[in-house]
């Protein structure tokens, strides 16, 4: 999804609303989406980057229980340790879309 895609504001809200005040400075570097579902690769100021599973419904966009991913995968490549940690947390979440997870923030010239 682009900055102009419908969607795209409220998902950074969503991520920005987690865990203030720190989650206030998100960035989104990537954000896809699969129907109802969205995956998300954000930088912050003071956290580590992050990977969020996040679900559409009535009620608006949340971030799916077990769907947030930060940290290091070193000495590990991040793409496949992400994906199996996310597939694993949040099985629901439509496989074709987390199998699209590629690194865009540790990754030199994204």
């Amino acid at each position: 999804m682009a900055p102009a895609d419908p969607g795209f504001e409220t998902a950074l809200e969503a991520i920005r609303r987690e865990s203030p005040p720190h989650s206030l400075s998100a960035q989104l570097v990537d954000l896809r989406r699969q129907g109802d579902w969205l995956l998300a690769q954000v930088r912050f100021t003071e956290l580590q980057s992050a990977v969020v599973l996040l679900q559409v419904s009535e009620a608006g966009y949340a971030i799916a229980a077990g769907g947030v991913w930060s940290g290091s995968t070193h000495p590990h490549r991040p793409g496949p340790v992400v994906r199996r940690y996310l597939r694993s947390r949040v099985p629901q979440a439509p496989v074709d879309l987390i199998d699209c997870f590629d690194d865009r923030v540790t990754v030199p010239g994204r």
